[in-house]
C-alpha cells in the first residue's frame, strides 16, 4: 500500500513513532527505507550462504563415462571441506583444471 505524504507529514509521523527524535531533525532516505508504512522497523533478511561447485565435464577424463571422475572429484571436495578448506580449484585425473568449489 502506498500513501502520499509531504515531507513535514512524514517527519511528524516519524517523531510520533519515535523514528526521529526532536533533536535529530529529518530522516535521510536510508533511514526511511528501514520502516514499513505501518511504522514497524523492517528486519533485514540475512544473506544466505551458498556452497557452489562448478565442474566442466568436457575433458578426456570424463569420457566415455563421467561418473567415475565426478565421484572422485566429489570425494576430493568432501575431504577438503572436512579439513576446513571451503574453496579451491578442481583438477581432473590428468591434472587439468576442470572446476572450482567455494563457500559464498
Amino acid at each position: 500500500m502506498k500513501i502520499k505524504l509531504s515531507k513535514s507529514q512524514w517527519e511528524e509521523m516519524g517523531k510520533k513513532a519515535n523514528w526521529v527524535k526532536e533533536s535529530q531533525g529529518r530522516m535521510d532516505r536510508e533511514e526511511i527505507e528501514n520502516y514499513t508504512t505501518t511504522g514497524a522497523p523492517l528486519t533485514k533478511t540475512p544473506q544466505r550462504k551458498q556452497f557452489v561447485v562448478r565442474i566442466d565435464c568436457e575433458g578426456a577424463a570424463f569420457n566415455p563415462d563421467p561418473s567415475t571422475e565426478l565421484y572422485r572429484l566429489l570425494e576430493e571436495i568432501k575431504t577438503k571441506v572436512m579439513a576446513g578448506e571451503f574453496s579451491g580449484n578442481l583438477l581432473d585425473v590428468n591434472g587439468n583444471t576442470v572446476g572450482e568449489f567455494k563457500l559464498k
